[in-house]
């Protein structure tokens, strides 16, 4: 993300229990990511429900199936199930994954140098309907891998604390009224979400 000293003005301006945060706190810049969109999908996948450390070792074994550890979805679509079972896939997680590869190879989904040019709500309609991908899933995709700046992910419970938190609330925020609440963040919603993420920690 290119607007960051411009989307710490906004903040400031547009909200004051925030502008405290933003004016304390420091973002590191996100590096450019060396894998596509669909390979991050993958580890999406994979990472579901799982602790960060088990995510971390199954993905390891999952992409040493492939030359150099990228994702080659070509060859996953020709993987029997057995493969991916040895690595530490559940049956749930083959499905999703081999449904992700198979609209990969078909051209189901947009190709990566098209999908990078879509409007948002283009990317969550394309990628939606891939098993194993929820709206939150598509949300940090754009995030932190797309970097585009106005996405405001309600459903996180992370960035729910940090709102709690900076705003000194009791309770956790309802999504409607937090969908509300964004607007005032237009068009940097993506760094007001950064901000009460790090304000959490």
């Amino acid at each position: 993300m290119q607007d960051l000293v411009r989307a710490k003005k906004h903040l400031i301006k547009a909200d004051e229990r925030l502008a405290s945060w933003v004016k304390k706190l420091k973002l590191q810049p996100m590096a450019l990511p060396a894998e596509s969109p669909y390979e991050r999908l993958a580890r999406a996948i994979v990472s579901q429900q799982i602790s960060v450390a088990a995510a971390r070792t199954i993905w390891g074994r999952f992409s040493g199936l492939f030359d150099n550890g990228a994702v080659d979805f070509e060859r996953l679509v020709k993987l029997e199930a057995e493969h991916l079972r040895a690595v530490g896939l559940s049956k749930q997680k083959i499905g999703y994954i081999q449904d992700l590869a198979q609209r990969v190879v078909k051209g189901d989904v947009p190709a990566v140098r098209e999908l990078i040019t879509l409007p948002d709500h283009e990317i969550v309609d394309a990628l939606l309907p891939i098993k194993g991908v929820g709206e939150w899933t598509v949300q940090m995709l754009l995030i932190f891998h797309l970097q585009r700046p106005d996405v405001w992910p309600v459903k996180d419970l992370g960035m729910k604390k940090g709102f709690m938190k900076v705003h000194n609330k009791r309770k956790i925020p309802e999504e409607k009224f937090l969908q509300k609440y964004g607007e005032r963040f237009r068009p940097f919603r993506s760094y007001a979400a950064l901000y009460y993420w790090k304000a959490l920690e």
